[in-house]
């Protein structure tokens, strides 16, 4: 585990975690206790937390199980994109105009 996350911990949360700390919060993720904000394209997730009264919102690495880093409290989520529907278009069939979804 890289100090990098205890470093933003205590930036943006004004609170001094251990390696202990880390431990629990990663328990609580793989134990569900933790709620899922977003899956990133890179494989990692965003987490929101709650320990020692605080909610903190933190990166995890799931292939590792490390907490990457911290993010700040107000930083905007990245938005979920929906897949495309297939719109129907119009097919001339038999003479007559017919929807056909592709």
């Amino acid at each position: 585990m890289t100090t990098h996350a205890l470093t933003r911990a205590k930036e943006r949360y004004d609170i001094d975690l251990t390696q202990a700390d880390l431990s629990e919060i990663r328990r609580d993720i793989r134990d569900g206790h933790a709620l899922l904000l977003s899956n990133n394209a890179d494989g990692c997730q965003v987490f929101a937390v709650y320990h020692q009264r605080v909610y903190m919102r933190l990166i995890y690495a799931p292939n590792t199980g490390a907490v990457i880093t911290f993010l700040p409290a107000n930083a905007p989520l990245p938005k979920r994109r929906r897949p495309r529907e297939k719109q129907p278009r119009k097919v001339w069939r038999d003479g007559r105009m017919h929807s056909v979804v592709t």
